[in-house]
């Protein structure tokens, strides 16, 4: 058997040492510390920019930070938006348009990147709104936590 450890080869006989009882000896395992799985945090979400085009559909242009608590880096996964209609009380939350491609994120880093999001179909109904993205809303990336993935509220005011 042969062992790979810190680009150093050994042989299973070369890592046992005796046990304390005649004849017998222990395997010994090398001590090699497991990366952690990814673990996508939003920390900040700012209004860049509002826009309602003719047919009142809305553009939101938002600056997101994203950390990555683990240490594995996190690929491939996309960014929702999801909004409420202010005026409607307890409405629920709503997707607002497509799943936008998020900027890879190396274990221990945070990204901060500009995003845009389009409404469609048209699921805001008033001139105000609360806003908020999730990273990762498909779950692509096997992360040690998935529950911290949604950024805090916005409101949004059309003028």
């Amino acid at each position: 058997m042969i062992f790979l450890s810190a680009g150093l080869i050994s042989t299973a006989q070369e890592l046992k040492k005796p046990t304390g009882k005649p004849g017998q000896k222990q395997l010994i395992t090398p001590n090699i510390p497991r990366l952690t799985k990814p673990d996508l945090e939003v920390t900040s979400i700012r209004l860049l920019r509002s826009e309602v085009n003719s047919s009142k559909l809305h553009t939101v242009t938002v600056s997101v930070s994203i950390k990555n608590n683990g240490q594995l880096r996190a690929d491939g996964f996309k960014l929702k938006a999801f909004s409420q209609n202010v005026l409607r009380g307890d409405s629920p939350w709503a997707g607002f348009g497509e799943p936008v491609p998020a900027t890879s994120i190396n274990g221990g880093a945070t990204v901060t990147a500009e995003y845009v999001f389009h409404e469609n179909p048209r699921v805001i109904s008033t001139s105000s709104f609360k806003f908020k993205v999730v990273a990762d809303t498909n779950n692509t990336v096997a992360e040690s936590n998935e529950v911290n993935n949604t950024s805090a509220v916005i409101n949004i005011y059309d003028r």
